[in-house]
């Protein structure tokens, strides 16, 4: 979409974690747009639109969640919590999964979009 993206993968709307998670990532001044995944049992309404600096979305019967591959936690208890981070062009340069350090997300996300260089214009001359 020549944007770049944050898309995680959390449990549930309004679980202490993923409250914490939401918050974090809606008070980030992120230069990415940012996306929040859940799956249809873990929707709480009204939970989405506490948070209008990200968008987020249903993963039905975690289709997305299986076949990317994201793993459950704590003995096969919880959804696993996972972060990716994309350039402009879609390619993932940053995967990071902690169940238990939600905010440590933002943090890892905000380095790997730093870390990511924009190629130079075309007619640029020194």
């Amino acid at each position: 979409s020549g944007k770049k993206a944050v898309v995680y993968f959390y449990g549930a709307d309004g679980a202490p974690s993923c409250t914490k998670q939401a918050k974090a990532f809606d008070a980030a001044s992120l230069d990415a747009t940012v996306v929040g995944v859940r799956s249809d049992e873990g929707v709480k309404e009204g939970f989405s639109d506490e948070y209008g600096g990200v968008k987020f979305v249903v993963d039905e019967g975690n289709e997305v969640r299986e076949e990317v591959g994201i793993a459950k936690d704590l003995f096969g208890f919880l959804p696993g919590r996972e972060t990716y981070v994309l350039d402009k062009s879609g390619t993932v340069v940053e995967v990071f999964n902690d169940q238990f350090a939600p905010e440590k997300h933002v943090a890892v996300a905000e380095a790997a979009l730093e870390s990511i260089v924009e190629p130079m214009k075309a007619g640029f001359k020194l």
